[in-house]
């Protein structure tokens, strides 16, 4: 018998040019005004490092241990802005990517489609899926060579979204759609009923506090907005009661019939683990290769 090993599959790498770019436009939009503003163009270094770390270390503490003492609109903040930007933007963009990577058909993108980044802060989402377009663009079985794509991202804080446009802009060709509004709201009172062909939700339904306002939107999102042939990406932070909530969720979707679930798990079924255990839980995770910032 001879042995087969298994090759490890590749770590997932955020480009280096996007790191790059994310270090300028901080820099230049966030010392704007300042003491530091002569530092504006200057290389990123430790001094900034330790700079918009501080921002970082807030919202983490925020986004976990004292989620109940988050602000309402801590993104008027320009300190926990940028300390997303640094950090969470890249870690769940390249979360999108590898989501849309491993679910989405290869020609998807052969044709002009349209994205809907709701509840987007920074365009995260829209981000991950040029990061996937780049990935399609230099596949080795061809993929999508030429691409038309349309953003909109909605989010409730204006500054958020236009860093987002700008870090946008900074990355591609496209000038995406901005639109500031509320969740809360129906949707009809912001978002012109047009058809998507990928709408992202990430990190958002977490911020609702009942699983029938989640299936609310989601419902009116699945009937009113996505193409029929289209897709929706949900993705919320691996947390025991998000998780839990979005356990939930699935099972109504399942239940109701409203959508085809694709992923993660391979069937239309009651979640197994929410019937039987009352405080597990499940997530997945990438192995990947952390920029220098980030480590």
């Amino acid at each position: 018998m001879h042995r087969v090993e298994k090759t490890p599959p590749p770590l997932l790498t955020f480009p280096q040019v996007v790191e790059d770019t994310l270090k300028a436009y901080v820099k230049q939009a966030y010392y704007a005004g300042t003491r530091k503003a002569d530092f504006a163009t200057r290389n990123f270094t430790s001094g900034d490092l330790r700079f918009f770390a501080k921002g970082v270390a807030e919202l983490n503490r925020y986004f976990t241990a004292e989620r109940a003492e988050r602000p309402r609109n801590y993104f008027n903040r320009k300190e926990l802005r940028s300390g997303y930007l640094l950090y969470f933007l890249p870690v769940n963009a390249l979360k999108i990517q590898q989501i849309l990577q491993s679910n989405l058909p290869r020609d998807f993108f052969a044709q002009p489609r349209r994205v809907l980044d709701l509840g987007s802060g920074p365009g995260t989402g829209s981000i991950g899926t040029l990061l996937y377009l780049q990935t399609m663009r230099h596949a080795p079985s061809g993929g999508a060579r030429s691409l038309r794509v349309e953003l909109t991202l909605v989010d409730h804080n204006q500054p958020i979204l236009k860093d987002g446009e700008q870090l946008i802009k900074r990355l591609s060709d496209i000038k995406p759609k901005i639109i500031v509004a509320d969740l809360h709201r129906p949707l009809n009172s912001f978002l012109p009923r047009a058809r998507y062909d990928l709408i992202i939700v990430a990190n958002t339904l977490n911020e609702f506090s009942e699983t029938e306002k989640q299936l609310q939107l989601i419902r009116r999102l699945l009937q009113h907005y996505l193409t029929d042939e289209g897709y929706l990406l949900i993705m919320e932070p691996a947390l025991r009661l998000p998780t839990r909530q979005l356990m939930e969720l699935r099972d109504r979707i399942a239940q109701d019939k409203i959508a085809w679930i694709a992923a993660p798990c391979l069937h239309q079924q009651n979640c197994p683990m929410l019937a039987d255990h009352p405080r597990d839980w499940c997530h997945m995770y990438w192995d990947w290769q952390r920029p220098k910032l980030i480590a």
